[in-house]
């Protein structure tokens, strides 16, 4: 059996010093949270998700970021055309398949679909 690993984190990108490694990709607007930045970047052999958000718990800015090894786009993509956008007569997920998860490079990587996310008739 393979051991299972949980990579190390990249390191956040700071979008105003872009290091050498790093490469701004394109934004992402959200419509119902106009005022949230999300920003897609190439880092090595990764996808980043770069988000910068109000808190307003703290009432303070925040950033978070998510990681995807790039070998795993092909299979993201394939899932969401191909799964979650489909009918299921048509080769899609059932409505009970939910949770996917596959394993690239020794560490899971694993998505989630929503019903109504943001928006009321909208997939998530």
């Amino acid at each position: 059996m393979n051991q299972k690993i949980i990579s190390q984190p990249l390191g956040l990108i700071d979008p105003d010093k872009l290091k050498v490694n790093e490469q701004f990709l394109f934004s992402i607007y959200y419509e119902m949270f106009p005022e949230k930045k999300v920003r897609l970047y190439k880092k090595d052999n990764y996808l980043v998700i770069h988000t910068v958000f109000w808190n307003k718990l703290n009432k303070s800015w925040n950033m978070t970021q998510k990681e995807f090894p790039l070998s795993a786009l092909p299979w993201l993509v394939d899932r969401f055309e191909n799964g979650f956008f489909k009918p299921q007569d048509q080769g899609g997920v059932s409505d009970f398949e939910r949770s996917l998860r596959k394993e690239f490079n020794g560490e899971f990587i694993g998505i989630n679909a929503m019903a109504h996310c943001c928006a009321e008739n909208l997939p998530g």
